[in-house]
């Protein structure tokens, strides 16, 4: 789907946030992330660290 507005993403200054949908359908989303963490380590501190190191790496 994302194909079919890929001629006008660039002239419309959009690229980053079609960056940003890509990225989110390879990584899951943040809640993808945190029920995975969870599930793995059945941990709500471990979640929790993880959310902070996210953050963190976008700063």
């Amino acid at each position: 789907m994302l194909e079919l507005v890929d001629d006008v993403v660039d002239p419309l200054g959009s690229r980053e946030e079609i960056n940003y949908i890509h990225k989110m359908l390879d990584k899951g989303t943040s809640a993808d992330r945190q029920l995975a963490c969870y599930e793995k380590t059945q941990s709500f501190e471990a979640v929790i660290d993880q959310l902070c190191e996210e953050t963190l790496e976008n700063c």
